[in-house]
């Protein structure tokens, strides 16, 4: 509810924003209080038995201003193949999210915040969830996450071309997993501090800092017998340079130095260049140099168990990573009618030192895992009708390992469609489609490809909107084409999950605005 808008940007972007964004961010910018107050609730109540509970403020005073958002979600453990065990597990969610901003003038503003989330979720064995275990019956996995992470920003505008941001975060995340068989529970300290300056001359925008970022973790011997504890530290000092030497291109030059205290120096060179044809059309390529420092936590780990895994040996290194991009972007208008917005990018990240998990050991592999592809993204509209399609190609390899050597459960191909009719402050009608090709997995037979429908109608009134989805209408779940769950129940093991399990979801929501 308190987003104001989302920001992509494609390519290594580590030179500004840090080592390990090796092939892009994301910024999802929060909206800022205006004088005008928002009051936004949100209640969602789902087939499945989920619970939405949402809402967001948002005001300015004259020194001061106030947004607070809230988000509260529940579930039921639900087993819908009937195989025994939970699709969805029981969850509870509750987060809060208080921002005070304070305008000392109109060249300074502060800004402090506090998030706090805590999450529980249990799954497993339905007679465990709704029983207890017995002798047959053992089975769980239980998920506690608690967060709390402050926010603190000053903003300086010393003259029309030049200012100043300090930021600062303090993260506070405690995790535990139990499961019928191992304990676990640690605690991660995470610091982020950054200082920039800003400065615009004739034709160049500079942007200049220093950041510092701590990240600890520790983790509680009693319960998992094991000592995977670190703290690394890193200091980085970067710079980049937007200079529009052309009034159709612009080079983006950026470099960023970071010196770690396990790992030494990290040289993080940038570059970009756009080339603007005409107004409708345009060029940008890029390129770019990233790292990844090591930790036992991974997507790999996770589905293994962290409690089988075994700390990481003093040899490892972290993950260096290289990347280029390119786009090609033009918009015209068809017929005097349709906007038309077409958008061709390529990439390609090289992953070089990837860590990988072998047994109970990560290991650093002398051949890297290269990623290539291409996407095209299509948007038109015209008067009330809004129709995008985009198409996705990914050749993820693992160069270390003989034929087949794709990375698993990464689709070769990804088609999204999306249509929708808007009559404004009336009515909003749309439908999506996707589609995921067939991919590899681990140890097992390559996937089915399948496709995933959905449709939507949001109906405005003066105070509210009423929203009426179908999410996977067609119910396609993966346990429709296999069964997931391997013997020992006692002891189950799972199949990689690369479709849907929840199947078809219905859900009504209401929107509330005063």
């Amino acid at each position: 509810l308190d987003f104001k808008q989302i920001e992509i940007i494609k390519g290594s972007s580590a030179a500004l924003y840090g080592g390990d964004a090796i092939a892009g961010i994301i910024n999802l910018i929060t909206k800022q209080p205006v004088e005008k107050k928002e009051l936004t609730i949100l209640l969602n109540k789902t087939s499945l038995g989920g619970e939405d509970i949402n809402a967001f403020f948002a005001k300015k005073w004259k020194k001061f201003g106030l947004s607070f958002l809230t988000a509260n979600n529940f579930q039921s453990a639900k087993d819908i193949s009937k195989n025994g065990f939970s699709e969805m597990p029981a969850t509870t969610t509750f987060t809060l999210a208080p921002v005070l901003h304070y305008y000392v003038n109109a060249t300074t503003k502060i800004r402090l915040g506090v998030n706090v989330s805590f999450d529980k979720r249990k799954g497993g064995d339905m007679v465990v969830l709704n029983n207890g275990a017995d002798n047959l019956h053992t089975y769980f996995e239980e998920n506690i996450s608690n967060r709390i992470a402050t926010q603190f920003q000053f903003d300086k505008q010393l003259n029309k071309v030049s200012s100043l941001t300090f930021k600062n975060s303090i993260a506070f995340f405690n995790r535990s997993i139990n499961t019928s068989n191992s304990l676990f529970s640690g605690k991660q300290t995470s610091i982020f501090s950054e200082l920039v300056y800003k400065h615009s001359y004739t034709k160049h925008q500079v942007v200049a800092g220093i950041s510092l970022v701590s990240d600890q973790f520790k983790e509680d011997t009693l319960k998992s017998h094991l000592k995977r504890n670190y703290h690394y530290q890193t200091i980085g000092l970067f710079a980049q340079d937007d200079w529009k030497i052309a009034n159709k291109v612009t080079v983006e030059t950026g470099m960023r130095i970071d010196f770690q205290n396990q790992f030494n120096l990290f040289v993080l060179p940038r570059l970009a260049i756009l080339y603007k044809i005409n107004e409708n059309f345009y060029l940008r390529a890029g390129a770019g140099i990233g790292y990844k420092l090591p930790t036992i936590f991974s997507t790999a780990s996770e589905e293994a168990g962290i409690n089988t895994i075994a700390p990481l040996n003093n040899n490892i290194l972290p993950e260096k990573s290289v990347g280029e991009n390119l786009d090609i972007n033009y918009k015209t208008i068809i017929n005097g009618e349709i906007m038309a917005t077409i958008n061709q990018s390529f990439f390609i990240t090289q992953i070089n030192n990837p860590l990988i998990l072998e047994g109970q050991n990560f290991v650093n592999k002398q051949s890297p895992i290269v990623t290539r592809g291409f996407e095209t993204s299509i948007r038109l509209k015209m008067e009330n009708f809004q129709l995008f399609t985009g198409y996705t190609f990914v050749d993820a390899q693992r160069r270390y390992i003989a034929s087949p050597n794709a990375v698993p459960l990464t689709p070769m191909h990804k088609i999204v469609s999306t249509l929708s009719y808007e009559k404004e402050d009336d009515f909003t009608i749309g439908t999506e489609i996707f589609y995921t090709s067939s991919m590899f997995r681990d140890f097992d037979a390559r996937s089915k490809a399948y496709t995933v429908v959905g449709l939507m109608i949001q109906k405005h009134f003066k105070y509210f909107s009423l929203i009426l989805n179908c999410e996977n209408i067609f119910d396609l779940r993966q346990t429709g084409f296999e069964n997931i769950v391997n013997p020992p129940f006692s002891n189950p093991t799972f199949k990689q999950i690369y479709a849907p399990l929840d199947g078809r979801i219905f859900n009504v929501a209401v929107r509330i605005k005063l």
